[in-house]
Order: structure tokens, then C-alpha cells, then sequence
């Protein structure tokens, strides 16, 4: 069967909501609005250097799109500054009422606060210690200005050119707020990015490689990502490149996040390395707007390639059938992934060709976990056998299947029913 048990599934274990989704971080008083140790961000200088900015984007669900709005709220926590700490030096997210004048700014005289120096006029009054915000592009760098968030909840239009949100402190001597604070909590809420359905196969490594192609149908951008998991619901790297480049350029990505322009498609290669170590898993493709695709199974075997399409699946179910055929030397390989974020137990009821049963079986699967097997070797009830299989879980549940079939030289995919 050549390594059927090396496969990544596409999925769905998040449900978002129907248009918004609300993120919630936890933000420590040394953090800094933006990363000041890049180059690129210069013209934003600290005084005692901060640690790096929390950040919201993609990867929390969040669809991130120019021109959405996003709404920041402070939800609770104080920060508190210096060795000495007493209730009245510990602020919310407005921060020292008493600091950071109006005049604070790069034509003012009066003490130099970043970075509320750096931000309009209009934003004032900013206070010394109150939440503030940046946009940043891919490279960590600031598109537009900062701006104060203090207890909101406020709006703000994510900008062109903007890939996440970043959350800090507004201060002048960060390493005065190390030695002892609270954390603010902080939630951002934006366009949620939802499910675009389930592929059942991944494989990478040894002699697998799958390319995944991607394709934007609507007349506006949109963002896609594609996040990967193991066989326990964890995320996981995958070497991924994007072609022209070569797969040998692979870099080791658990996410896979792009904005896609209308009517563009996407290609990414996962795997292709020779020797490289197989990954065993699932992935699962979310989207704001009208983004879907199919995966191109590859597998090489001395000069002989192989190659198998299946689309993405939007179905969604909690029950599918896999027609199989164990007769001769054919092999059926399966793969079944969790689709939600409970761990749930997979019931399967084999049948023979005349529909009657003839065995049962389970599938035990994690919090977003995954397995994949030979179903004659897990279900020796369907060896040397044509039929059906039948994998169910409760109501409540959600899972994706796929079949494989091999024979000595050659494989196909074999799609499955809902029931």
C-alpha cells in the first residue's frame, strides 16, 4: 500500500459564527505596540526597549481584510509600574491620567512618551501606560500610525497593506514595569473567516507529495488560510513551498495564510524532499469569501509517478459511506479526521454487497485529531471483501472521510456518500 498511513486531512474544527468572530489575549505592561528592534521601524524609537507587541490577526480566526472594522474592547486587569507597587500605581487601560499632556507630540515640549509621541494630534490626550495600537504589514512594519485604544470598546478600519493588529503599552521606560503587574485582558472583534470544507488526505514524506491548489471564484480579494494539525489535534509544521520555487526551498509552516486577489488561485507544494521525514495529520482551509480547491496526490516510486485529484469537501457531515474492495491484493486505505474541538469516538458498520452486516468497528479520535489506516488490517471483517463501511458519530459531532485504493502498482481515490 506504499505508505497509506502518511496522510494530512483538510477540515473544519472551528466553528466561528455566522459573520464575527471575538478574540481575547492577554496583554503584560513591558509590551510595546509595535516590534522595535526591526530597522524598519526606526522612526518609532523606544526609550527602554519593550517586549514585542501582542498580535491579532488571520491566524486567531479574524478574516483581516482592508476595510473591515474591527472593534478592540478592554475587558479587565491593571498594569502596574515599578518596584514598589501600591493600588494607586496600578492603571487600566486608560492608563496615568496625570501624564502625557496634550502637548505630547514631536512639535511639544514636554516629556518624550512613546509612543504617544508618534501618534496625531487627534488622538490626544494619550496617558502614560494606555493600551494603544498598531497596524503592521508582513515584514512587521507600520502601516499608518498608532492610535490609543485606553478602555474602549473603539472601532478602527484595518488599512491597506495591514496583516495584524498589535496591542502594547504606552511608555517611556519599560523595564520599570518588569519587576512586578498585572496583565490587561483585552478582545478584538472582526470578520470571522469560516469553513471552506474538509480534504481527506494529505500525505508528505517518503514518496508522497501533495500539492494543493486554491482558487478565489468571487469578484473581491479574500483571505484564505490553511492550517495544519498531527494525529492529536496539535499544530504541526509542513514543509511547504510555493511554486516556481522548488520544493528543496521548503520552509516549515503550521499555517498558511494568504489574501488572495479575485479570481486568483494559489498553489502550495507540501513536501517533495527527498528523505524527508513523513508527517501524519490534518489541515483544515478557512476563508472570508468565496475560496476553495483540491489536492493533487503524488506519489514516486523509483520513475514511476502517480498522480490522484480530489476536491475539497463541503458536506460537513457526521456520517459518511465508503463503498471498498479488499478482494485479491487490493488494499483500501482510510482516513477519517475529528472535525470539531471535543474528542468523540467514530462508529463503523460494515456491510457486504447485499447490504447486510457483517461487522463493526471504532475509530477513537482527539480533539481534532485524525487517524489513518488499512481498514482490512483495523476491520479484518472486511477483508477479502466488496461492500460498504459506514463511519457515524453523534449528531452533535462532525467528521471527514476519504478512501484510498491500491493495487500492487497503482492507487485512486475513492469518494464518499453522505448518509
Amino acid at each position: 500500500m506504499r505508505g497509506f498511513g502518511l496522510f494530512l486531512l483538510a477540515s473544519a474544527p472551528v466553528v466561528f459564527g455566522a459573520d464575527r468572530t471575538t478574540v481575547t489575549k492577554y496583554i503584560p505592561a513591558p509590551t510595546g505596540p509595535w516590534t522595535e528592534t526591526l530597522a524598519i521601524n526606526l522612526d518609532y524609537p523606544y526609550g527602554a526597549q519593550p517586549a514585542d507587541p501582542v498580535a491579532f490577526s488571520a491566524a486567531d480566526g479574524l478574516a483581516f481584510q482592508a476595510g473591515d472594522v474591527l472593534t478592540i474592547q478592554y475587558d479587565s486587569g491593571l498594569w502596574c509600574a515599578g518596584t514598589y507597587v501600591s493600588p494607586t500605581t496600578c492603571v487600566d487601560g486608560n492608563g496615568y491620567r496625570n501624564y502625557a499632556p496634550i502637548d505630547d507630540h514631536p512639535l511639544g515640549t514636554s516629556a518624550v512618551y512613546a509612543p504617544s509621541k508618534y501618534m496625531g494630534a487627534s488622538a490626544y490626550p494619550v496617558y502614560l501606560m494606555q493600551l494603544v495600537g498598531t497596524f503592521a504589514d508582513a515584514r512587521g512594519q507600520i502601516v499608518g500610525v498608532p492610535f490609543k485604544v485606553g478602555n474602549g470598546p473603539i472601532n478602527v478600519t484595518i488599512p491597506a497593506g495591514a496583516v495584524r493588529l498589535q496591542l502594547g503599552a504606552n511608555l517611556y521606560d519599560y523595564t520599570s514595569a518588569r519587576d512586578y503587574y498585572t496583565v490587561l485582558k483585552a478582545s478584538v472583534s472582526g470578520t470571522t473567516l469560516k469553513s471552506a470544507g474538509t480534504m481527506a488526505h494529505l500525505a508528505v514524506g517518503g514518496s508522497w507529495k501533495t500539492t494543493i491548489v486554491l482558487q478565489n471564484s468571487s469578484a473581491r480579494q479574500a483571505q484564505a488560510q490553511l492550517n495544519f494539525f498531527d494525529d492529536g489535534g496539535n499544530a504541526v509544521a509542513v514543509p511547504v513551498s510555493f511554486p516556481p520555487a522548488l520544493p528543496s526551498s521548503a520552509a516549515a509552516m503550521s499555517t498558511v495564510s494568504r489574501t488572495m486577489a479575485a479570481g486568483a488561485a494559489l498553489t502550495i507544494v507540501c513536501g517533495g524532499v527527498e528523505g524527508q521525514a513523513q508527517l501524519t495529520g490534518w489541515s483544515q482551509l478557512i476563508t472570508d469569501g468565496s475560496v476553495s480547491g483540491f489536492a493533487i496526490f503524488g506519489s514516486k516510486s523509483g520513475t514511476w509517478d502517480q498522480e490522484a485529484v480530489v476536491p475539497l469537501e463541503t458536506r460537513n457531515a457526521n456520517s459518511y459511506i465508503l463503498w471498498f474492495d479488499t478482494t485479491g491484493s487490493m488494499v483500501v486505505g482510510v482516513a477519517v479526521a475529528n472535525t470539531t474541538a471535543q474528542p468523540v469516538t467514530v462508529d463503523a458498520t460494515i456491510r457486504d454487497e447485499g447490504g447486510q452486516v457483517v461487522g463493526t468497528g471504532q475509530v477513537p479520535l482527539a480533539a481534532q485529531g485524525h487517524s489513518a489506516f488499512d481498514l482490512a488490517a483495523r476491520m479484518p471483517q472486511a477483508a477479502q471483501r466488496r461492500g460498504t463501511v459506514e463511519f457515524h458519530t453523534a449528531a452533535t459531532g462532525q467528521i471527514t472521510v476519504l478512501g484510498f485504493r491500491f493495487n500492487p502498482l497503482a492507487f485512486t481515490t475513492i469518494p464518499v456518500m453522505t448518509k
